[in-house]
């Protein structure tokens, strides 16, 4: 290896020395290369011992680059990468390597939206990996550790600027983007796969309830009652709930939806979610049940083809709509008191509450209250994940299937009283005295309980409430009947079907939670 600069002459034909110094050198093919260097002598003898080690590693290992020249390589300018590109001593994935990480940002950006995703997903994908990269200080791949990585989103929870779910996201999206850098050959290592996400078990989540079959009912007539609230009329958000309450939809997923995404003909009516809008990225396709999709095909009538069913960006502030609602419908029940007593009691009620407790009925609960009614309903846990569209039936039952204390308590109502007579003579008999020899146990056992089928359902409502017929007594509420809205009058209502190996006919009859 040898540094050394070269002479030329100049318009007038004097002879000038060149600015830039010269690395000669022989690669590993014995070939003699010059390569441009830089001003400064000693910055490019440097670089030709650096060349040096790459060609001596190259031979050594068959191909590969040593990893400890793997930042170096990053500093060399753009036309030298290119250079060793071609003469086989680099790969292609290394001058990748040496562009900005920001400009392999912009151009991940553009894969995202070329596959289809939706431009919220986007936007806040490129936004939270835009985030982290400039937090981290991260300008090339070689910048990158992933011990900085779980620094900064250390730093942002203490600071309470992300929550551990978000700061999940955010690992996430940066660890699809680095992904991403391989799979297009741009990276030839994943400087994040070793991260892992954080347990969100440890963190509190916003608690949802169900509201009980009347309150719910009242919700909804008092939006079809009500004036138009982000740029929806009353009906329109009569329709956005039924929808949400009967297929279970998010909200971004119904905002999503035109004329064209529902068949409402035919046997089995069915609606359509697009990939891009879909939680899992896959096109889903829901059943509907038969009176629904009679009143969707009423009311779409006066839609237009081809544009959005619920126009706006209504879905940023979803739950603002619901709380108008909720309002709405204390309002009215309030006005119905019939004496100040009465309507005093009314106000400091918690019917109707967006929050109760720690417990909230936003937009979100629409699609627990389709959940929690199926799951009472008795439809099969197969069919309930399959409409609920989780791929694990864990997460159907542990977030959205609304247990409350008051239905345990009920179930608890259903088991037989205790034997009458001498209580403390039966202590003793059990052995629960220590005073008193054992004896055999009556039989009141839960064997025997079971034996004699004493044990059943609590039927209660998703408010806790005690069903008609009395607890344990196997009687089911009588269905919502919905039918004084929108001119549904005289519609029949489905009874829920018994567990089933769910296909779309079987999904049809089980998307019957509520009426």
């Amino acid at each position: 290896m040898r540094v050394f600069k070269t002479t030329y002459r100049d318009r007038k034909g004097r002879t000038q020395e060149a600015a830039a110094w010269y690395v000669e050198f022989r690669d590993h093919l014995d070939t003699v290369r010059r390569l441009p260097a830089f001003p400064s002598k000693a910055a490019s003898e440097e670089m030709g011992r650096g060349l040096e080690k790459l060609v001596a590693y190259h031979k050594a290992s068959g191909g590969q680059i040593d990893p400890a020249l793997s930042r170096w390589v990053t500093t060399l300018p753009e036309r030298t990468r290119d250079k060793l590109v071609s003469i086989g001593l680099l790969g292609a994935q290394r001058v990748a390597a040496g562009k900005p990480l920001r400009e392999h940002l912009d151009d991940w950006r553009q894969a995202l939206a070329d596959r289809n995703n939706s431009a919220k997903h986007v936007r806040m994908s490129f936004n939270r990996v835009s985030a982290l990269l400039d937090g981290c200080l991260f300008q090339s791949q070689a910048d990158v550790q992933a011990s900085r990585v779980e620094a900064w989103l250390a730093q942002e929870r203490r600071a309470e600027r992300l929550s551990i779910t978000t700061s999940n996201y955010y690992l996430r999206d940066t660890k699809s983007f680095f992904r991403w850098l391989v799979e297009d050959e741009r990276a030839d290592r994943h400087p994040l796969q070793s991260l892992k996400p954080l347990n969100t078990e440890v963190e509190d989540h916003r608690q949802r309830r169900c509201l009980p079959g009347d309150d719910f009912q009242e919700f909804l007539a008092a939006a079809y009652n009500g004036n138009a609230l982000k740029r929806i009329n009353g009906p329109d958000r009569f329709m956005l709930y039924l929808v949400a309450g009967w297929t279970g939809l998010r909200a971004q997923e119904l905002a999503s939806l035109q004329p064209e995404s529902f068949h409402l003909d035919g046997m089995e009516p069915t609606v359509t979610v697009q990939a891009g809008y879909s939680k899992h990225r896959r096109e889903d396709v829901l059943p509907l049940r038969a009176d629904l999709a009679d009143l969707l095909r009423e009311w779409m009538q006066d839609k237009p083809a081809g544009q959005r069913l619920w126009r706006g960006a209504w879905w940023n502030t979803a739950a603002q709509l619901v709380q108008a609602d909720l309002a709405a419908a204390k309002q009215k029940w309030v006005g119905e008191a019939a004496d100040p007593e009465e309507r005093r009691q009314r106000e400091q009620s918690g019917r109707f509450a967006y929050r109760d407790a720690d417990r909230y009925f936003d937009f979100h609960s629409l699609r627990g209250q389709f959940i929690s009614a199926m799951e009472n309903a008795g439809v099969s846990l197969k069919a309930l994940q399959a409409l609920a569209r989780h791929s694990r039936v864990e997460t159907t039952l542990k977030h959205y299937a609304r247990v409350q204390l008051a239905d345990v308590r009920s179930a608890l109502d259903s088991l037989p009283g205790l034997p009458e007579g001498n209580r403390p003579e039966m202590l003793r008999a059990t052995g629960t005295d220590p005073a008193a020899p054992s004896k055999t146990a009556p039989a009141v056992l839960a064997s025997c309980l079971a034996q004699q089928e004493r044990f059943r359902g609590a039927q209660v409502d998703s408010g806790g409430r005690a069903k008609d017929g009395g607890a344990g007594s196997g009687t089911h509420e009588k269905p919502m009947n919905y039918s004084v809205f929108a001119g549904n009058q005289g519609r029949s209502e489905g009874k829920a079907p018994p567990g089933f190996e769910p296909g779309l006919a079987d999904l049809q009859s089980a998307a019957l939670p509520l009426g």
